[in-house]
């Protein structure tokens, strides 16, 4: 018997941080309702955010050809203050969610872009995700919930610039995140400057 539903959170919480808030919303099939969990994350004066019931939706990766079941749960953190309105990126990310697997059963994977077209949220002029391991949550390279069946792997959404979302583009994912670990940018803050010219 799977015992995802009942554990899930609490292994959230070991990485993530304690649960502050959680907010529900119905979406279209095949999701019915999504939660979003913020957390007080063990980064200082970061908030997280991740979804909980993604993992319910039997997801893919390709290798070789072949398809192969695989569960996620995606997440980001930026930086908080109290009064924040949390609705704001609650709702960015159940968006996230609708535009990427609404139509599609693939899961994303690090190197992965997410382009939103327009500023993820108002207040910054970001427009696209970068999705990656959640390295700055664990030692580990990757989050992975094992519990589930099949397993249930963590993603980080990275909020980059335009420039940066073409940088990736025209070189590769690897060469994006030797930039970041040369110039070690503040990733939760949504005005960062841009790590590319433009």
């Amino acid at each position: 018997m799977e015992k995802a539903s009942f554990t899930l959170p609490k292994f959230m919480e070991k990485y993530l941080g304690e649960i502050k808030n959680i907010s529900g919303f119905v979406l279209k099939e095949p999701f019915d309702e999504l939660l979003i969990l913020s957390f007080n994350s063990p980064v200082e004066g970061v908030r997280t955010y991740s979804t909980l019931g993604l993992s319910k939706i039997d997801l893919y990766y390709e290798k070789e050809g072949e398809r192969f079941p695989l569960k996620e749960e995606i997440m980001f953190g930026t930086k908080h203050t109290e009064g924040d309105d949390e609705s704001i990126y609650q709702r960015m990310l159940t968006a996230v969610v609708e535009f990427s697997f609404q139509k599609n059963r693939r899961i994303l994977k690090r190197g992965d872009i997410i382009n939103i077209n327009d500023d993820i949220v108002i207040g910054t002029k970001m427009s696209a995700f970068y999705v990656c391991n959640p390295v700055a949550y664990t030692d580990n390279d990757a989050l992975v919930y094992k519990e589930s069946k099949p397993y249930t792997v963590f993603l980080w959404l990275i909020p980059i610039y335009e420039s940066e979302r073409l940088f990736i583009e025209k070189n590769c994912w690897n060469c994006f995140e030797e930039l970041l670990e040369k110039k070690d940018p503040d990733l939760f803050d949504l005005q960062r400057e841009a790590l590319c010219p433009v």
